[in-house]
């Protein structure tokens, strides 16, 4: 069995690097230069000011891409048979027949 005492001047080495290392911090920290506290100058960004002025009026937006629905449903007639003829009036824009 190994004796506790055996590596005492391990252990002495290990405390004096710790107390070396201790105190050439606190030397390095009081012979720091104080850093130089500059003015603080508050700049404001250089903006255009328009009145606001109320339009009721579309709005149209612009773009390109492929359009693809959120969810797909499909339906289906609550009876059989077929479409013989629609009214123009009736179908929305974006349905599509063919006859």
């Amino acid at each position: 069995m190994k004796d506790g005492r055996a590596n005492v001047p391990g252990r002495m080495m290990a405390i004096a690097i710790l107390v070396a290392g201790v105190v050439a911090f606190m030397l390095l920290r009081m012979l720091a230069p104080q850093p130089e506290v500059a003015e603080r100058v508050e700049r404001l960004p250089l903006v255009e000011v328009m009145p606001l002025i109320w339009e009721d009026r579309p709005l149209e937006i612009r773009g390109e891409g492929v359009v693809q629905p959120r969810t797909r449903v499909t339906l289906s007639a609550q009876v059989s048979g077929w479409i013989v003829r629609r009214h123009r009036q009736r179908v929305a824009c974006a349905a599509r027949f063919r006859q």
